[in-house]
């Protein structure tokens, strides 16, 4: 989700340009709709993203010194600056239903949404590690809520929701004072509506993923603590297979308490 989400960045900076578009969203329809942007013909596509060309050649040459969004713009020969997204409408039942469950959850200092889970597992702080930020964040006077699709993904947490429709999920977003996930689709949807996010970095550079994007704040490890932080899957920089099956070592470093610290304002 998190390509189809930058991709909504490039799309609305031609949008307020004036100019007709149309995305292929797939199984992410709902948000697309939700940011007011109609399904285009397999025809009118120009392609970024996974299976892009402008895709492949960073995962070749890492890092190129700009925003994903801001190289996608580029590529396509489009003249004017990514936006973010505006979003145009959610279900009145989702939007009634988050309103209810925040005031429910939201602790003294604030409510928190952790998304623990991504679709890769070089790209995801252990499990461990985000209990431990969820507890500490409660004994401070944080609500939080983790969030997944799937229930053993994320019933070890202090307190979990699961398999709710996208909608649900975006419609909570609006509510909470900041969501934090890994580099992943949920930390970019919280961007694009303008909600404070902390996006968990090992392997990715966070200036290319989340360089467009001012209410996301990339954390990683330094390089005193993990030479291959940011190695952006170069094998030169410390991407190794192993990296796939194992996880992270940049992220397996990174200490919970510095995450915490990030999410409650350095307090």
């Amino acid at each position: 989700m998190g390509d189809l989400v930058v991709g909504l960045w490039v799309l609305e900076g031609a949008r307020f340009a004036g100019e007709a578009v149309g995305v292929m969203s797939g199984p992410y329809r709902p948000v697309a709709e939700a940011f007011g942007f109609a399904e285009a013909e397999e025809g009118e596509v120009l392609r970024v993203g996974g299976d892009s060309e402008s895709y492949r050649l960073e995962m070749k040459s890492g890092p190129v010194g700009e925003s994903r969004a801001r190289r996608w713009q580029t590529v396509l020969g489009w003249g004017f600056e990514p936006r973010r997204p505006e979003l145009k409408e959610l279900p009145e039942e989702a939007v009634a239903w988050a309103r209810e469950e925040a005031a429910k959850r939201r602790g003294e200092k604030g409510l928190a949404l952790v998304f623990p889970c991504a679709n890769y597992v070089s790209r995801t702080w252990p499990i461990d590690k985000w209990i431990r930020l969820a507890q500490h964040l409660q004994d401070e006077g944080w609500g939080t809520i983790a969030l997944d699709q799937h229930r053993s993904r994320v019933e070890a947490m202090p307190l979990f929701y699961h398999g709710f429709p996208l909608t649900h999920v975006m419609a909570l977003m609006r509510e909470a004072d900041v969501v934090v996930g890994n580099d992943s689709g949920m930390a970019h949807l919280a961007g694009a509506l303008g909600v404070r996010a902390v996006a968990v970095m090992g392997p990715t550079d966070g200036e290319t993923v989340f360089g467009h994007d001012d209410r996301v704040t990339p954390i990683a490890a330094t390089r005193d603590e993990a030479p291959c932080v940011g190695c952006h899957f170069q094998y030169g920089n410390g991407y190794r297979a192993l990296c796939d099956a194992h996880g992270c070592d940049a992220l397996h470093t990174l200490p919970w308490m510095r995450v915490a610290k990030e999410v409650m304002g350095n307090e």
